[in-house]
């Protein structure tokens, strides 16, 4: 039985152990040279540019980083002063326009003052022709009650 298995599994079968162990040396020396010659060194390319390149983009993200934060700085620099003048600006117009208001009220005030001084003085002229009529006009009523009592008696 032990020869029929070994005829039938040729991986029992002791006489192709030899060949098959040099042809794996073989096999495995060439291939580790392979890899070693040709793949790793291209491999090893590859990751040094890559590497390069990744420095080069730090070193390029970086500078912008720190030229954005400049430009920044001086954004805040330009919104400070910017904000200034705006306020300067809008405190002017409020000083011209609170002086301009009081002008014109002053300027209503001083209209409406003459106005009044003329319309009491009107008034007041209109008062004593008021006041001279009705002494003119009782007494003109007097003299003809007075007349008629006089005629009817």
């Amino acid at each position: 039985m032990s020869s029929e298995s070994s005829s039938s599994l040729p991986q029992f079968d002791t006489t192709h152990y030899c060949s098959q162990i040099f042809w794996l040396i073989v096999c495995f020396v060439l291939l580790t040279m392979f890899l070693k010659k040709i793949i790793i060194p291209r491999v090893n390319k590859i990751l040094e540019k890559r590497m390069s390149y990744i420095d080069t983009m730090n070193e390029e993200n970086n500078i912008a980083i720190a030229s954005n934060k400049e430009l920044e700085l001086r954004i805040d620099d330009v919104k400070k002063s910017k904000q200034e003048k705006i306020n300067n600006i809008i405190s002017e117009a409020n000083e011209c326009a609170s002086s301009t208001i009081t002008n014109k009220i002053q300027m209503i005030d001083n209209a409406t003052s003459e106005n009044f001084k003329v319309y009491s003085h009107k008034l007041y002229e209109d008062i004593r022709n008021i006041e001279h009529f009705t002494k003119n006009t009782i007494g003109d009523l007097a003299n003809t009650i007075v007349y008629k009592i006089k005629n009817q008696w």
